[in-house]
């Protein structure tokens, strides 16, 4: 190492004073520039991404049920669109501990998002704190350097040696004052730096401290609640166990019973199964039997009405008709009786059915009863366990106790606002029913104009085609005596034919007259069927707009009706869905009672037990420590003897 140095130092002399200075200074200057822009980068790359979530952060707002997972997810998402940072790596910390955490578990935001943390990490604050401390220690290094290269050339054995000695002594001394000022000089303006882009980076830190505090942290409320809901639940667990055990005590005895009824049963259904099959053969060699005594009588009767037939006439066809009728009516007797032995005998059949029914669900109830015998078995070893863990919530209940106490004003305000609700319901009843009422209302007076529209229009239409009726008959009238006129022309032309020449004149004109009435006449003829076709369309389009108005009022009425069948439904749903809130009520401040009765019940008991034991511990503690101190008194009076026999 003292080669290295020496030849450190030589390269220094050979440089110069002045080189060295100079290329340690721009070293300096140039570190310096090097770390401010580096700094600077990194902490203004933290600012834009803070200035970029800011507004979308502004537009979240926390979960009124408590559910932070929705605002979690929300939240990463707009983390995953920004560029890598150290407030992104912050996030991604919080995010996988929330992923991995508990239903029930609640995670504090402050060893992640605290002011202190993000400005520590954000900040860079490692480096940037050692910045001062860098530029100081350079200055410092200069120092030492030049004080080595001066004092290196410091020789007292000549005196021009020790002259130029001094000289660069003096010359180390220049460089080293120069690095010293100039590192400290580099210090202070670090130090501004510093304070000045931490200042702006507090104030960006400070508003997403608060603003991610805000929407991810857990109040003590909510903790309360997490931790209620928790010991309800191993409560509801404990209360499950107690059940399950009484129960399984319970159905002891029942399931024994049942089993031996089963067997009884079981031999009462076989023994009548047997005398059933007994009996149903008895019936099947009766029905053979009958069967047989019929065909005999039905051949026996034959061969006495042949023979009566043959021997005897008159009289005696009325005794024959008897007999006939008597064979028809035993033959009928015997049909119903074979259909009463097939009826009964399917009716055993049925009732053999049922009993292999009956016998196949005692079979599957013994089943089930065996599986819940198995359960609460199961349940029984879990009690068992959780017993262990029961006797060591005393001191919980205790504060359970405290903080039910504590938050039945809260319960007594939500069954308040939940009537409150339920009035709001009511009055929504009302205002509903007024409203259809309205709409009634508004629907019938719409239905009367158009009925009075229609009337009207119905009116205007008849005028019209009365008018149109009144002019055909004027047209036909004017037709009449315009032919009429033509006759009287034409016999008076030819009463003054000889009067041709004196009377050319007027016949010309009569002539013109004659034309222009014939052209009136075909004017008449060609009007005449327009005015039919449009009387006989004014017609239909006056029964069209009759009909469609007739179906719109047809339409409007189911419309009205349908309104009407919807708000009385509607009216029915919010009445069910009131009675349905008020028994909810009823039953969760029935529930609220019986649950905290209770609690404090069995809080009282486990408390009572665990001052029984421990009066029973401290009063064995008690004879305990009595004993102990008697044994030490006779130990001591032992000593003492002990002592009192060696000294004589």
């Amino acid at each position: 190492m003292y080669t290295v140095f020496e030849t450190l130092f030589s390269l220094i002399n050979k440089i110069g004073n002045e080189g060295f200075t100079d290329l340690f200074l721009y070293f300096q200057f140039s570190l310096f520039l090097v770390m401010a822009v580096w700094q600077f980068v990194r902490i203004q790359r933290e600012i834009a991404v803070m200035n970029q979530l800011k507004p979308k952060l502004l537009e979240l707002n926390r979960p009124l049920d408590g559910s932070v997972y929705e605002i979690d997810q929300a939240i990463h998402n707009l983390f995953a669109q920004v560029k890598k940072s150290k407030y992104k790596e912050l996030w991604e910390r919080y995010y996988n501990r929330v992923s991995q955490k508990n239903e029930d578990e609640r995670i504090n935001v402050e060893p992640f998002f605290g002011f202190d943390v993000m400005y520590h990490h954000m900040g860079y604050r490692t480096l940037m704190d050692m910045g001062a401390g860098i530029h100081v220690s350079l200055g410092v290094l200069g120092t030492f350097v030049g004080l080595s290269v001066g004092l290196a050339q410091l020789h007292v054995s000549d005196t021009e040696m020790l002259r130029s000695g001094i000289d660069s002594l003096i010359n180390g001394m220049k460089v080293a004052f120069y690095t010293s000022v100039w590192g400290v000089l580099l210090s202070l303006i670090w130090t501004m730096f510093d304070r000045w882009i931490s200042g702006v980076l507090e104030r960006n830190i400070d508003w997403h401290s608060e603003r991610l505090d805000f929407l991810l942290s857990t109040d003590d409320e909510e903790l309360f609640l997490n931790r209620l809901e928790k010991l309800s639940r191993h409560q509801a667990d404990h209360l499950k166990t107690l059940l399950t055990d009484a129960l399984e005590r319970a159905m002891q005895p029942i399931a024994l019973s049942l089993q031996q009824s089963h067997g009884s049963l079981q031999q009462a259904f076989g023994q009548l199964h047997d005398q059933f099959a007994q009996l149903h053969e008895g019936m099947e060699t009766q029905a053979k039997l009958l069967e047989s005594q019929i065909e005999l009588t039905k051949s026996t009767s034959a061969d006495v009405t042949s023979r009566l037939v043959d021997e005897i006439t008159g009289g005696t066809q009325q005794s024959i008709g008897k007999f006939r009728e008597f064979v028809q009516q035993s033959q009928v007797l015997h049909s119903e009786m074979m259909k009463t032995i097939e009826s009964f005998t399917s009716r055993f059949a049925y009732t053999e059915e049922r009993q292999a029914m009956t016998l196949e669900r005692t079979e599957k109830m013994f089943a089930q009863f065996e599986k819940m015998v198995g359960e609460l078995e199961l349940m029984k070893d879990s009690y068992q366990k959780t017993a262990g863990i029961m006797n060591g919530l005393g001191e919980t209940f205790y504060q359970l106790q405290q903080l039910t106490k504590d938050h039945l004003p809260v319960q007594q305000e939500v069954m308040r606002s939940n009537q409150l609700l339920a009035q709001k319901y009511d009055d929504l009843v009302e205002r509903f029913t007024h409203f259809n009422a309205q709409v009634e209302t508004h629907y019938s007076q719409l239905l009367e104009q158009l009925v009075h529209a229609a009337s009207s229009l119905s009116a205007s239409f008849q005028t019209m085609a009365n008018k149109f009726e009144e002019s055909l008959r004027i047209q036909k009238e004017s037709l009449h005596d315009s032919q009429q006129l033509l006759g009287d022309v034409q016999s008076a032309v030819a009463a003054l034919s000889p009067l041709v020449p004196e009377l050319r004149e007027t016949f010309d004109r009569v002539r013109e007259l004659k034309e222009q009435l014939l052209e009136m006449q075909e004017a008449q003829k060609q009007l005449l069927p327009e005015l039919v076709q449009l009387r006989t369309q004014t017609n239909e389009t006056v029964e069209e707009a009759l009909q469609t108005t007739k179906v719109y009022m047809h339409e409007m009425t189911e419309q009205i009706a349908t309104l009407q069948q919807n708000w009385a439904m509607t009216k029915e749903q919010l009445a069910k869905i009131t009675e349905a809130l008020h028994l909810s009520m009823k039953d969760f401040a029935e529930n609220i009672d019986s649950g905290l009765s209770k609690t404090y019940q069995h809080f009282d008991e486990t408390l009572t037990k665990a001052v029984q034991e421990v009066s029973g511990l401290v009063y064995q503690f008690s004879e305990v420590q009595s004993d102990f101190i008697e044994n030490m008194e006779d130990l001591v009076d032992h000593l003492d003897k002990w002592k009192a026999g060696a000294s004589t």
